[in-house]
């Protein structure tokens, strides 16, 4: 009997140019069973993480680029200190992605662009304040996770609120 991916099994769809398939690993974050087409081995630091953690780190990283670390442990409430730390080593997407072990990413600088242009004023309250005050390469790092969300189709009950609140405001502004 093989193992299922649990991506596979809640309907999300694969990473562009990969199969899903029997999970090959477990996402060494969050410990959930992924296959090829929904998570990958990061060639430089021997992991595997799927799919729902890299728009996680991705975001948390962003997070804690914004400047405003009054607004930062709401921000975070609901991640742990074990994501926190991993994405404190993040410094843009452009280098979150490099050490990726094929050019499945590629396709993802292309979908990030859809959402730039994205003002703070389409965010709600504090999201707001953290959207302005976030660097440059923290707001790509938001719109690379929306373009994860949105190309794979992941539910919103499997987004941290910030990224919730980001999408939501999005979703206004089209």
């Amino acid at each position: 009997m093989t193992a299922s991916c649990y991506l596979c099994a809640i309907g999300n769809k694969t990473i562009p140019d990969t199969d899903a398939g029997d999970a090959v690993g477990v996402c060494k974050l969050c410990h959930v069973l992924a296959c090829q087409g929904h998570a990958i081995r990061d060639a430089n630091y021997p992991r595997w993480i799927c799919a729902l953690c890299d728009l996680t780190l991705l975001t948390v990283a962003a997070v804690l680029q914004s400047g405003d670390e009054g607004a930062q442990p709401d921000a975070l409430s609901e991640v742990s200190e074990e994501v926190i730390r991993a994405a404190r080593s993040i410094r843009s997407a452009r280098q979150y992605f490099r050490n990726r072990p094929r050019k499945s990413w590629d396709w993802l600088q292309r979908a990030a662009d859809e959402f730039r242009g994205l003002p703070a004023s389409a965010l709600d309250g504090e999201l707001s304040r953290l959207w302005r005050d976030m660097s440059d390469d923290g707001q790509e790092m938001i719109r690379c996770a929306l373009a994860i969300a949105d190309k794979l189709e992941v539910r919103d009950a499997d987004l941290i609120g910030i990224l919730r609140g980001v999408r939501a405001g999005t979703a206004r502004r089209v």
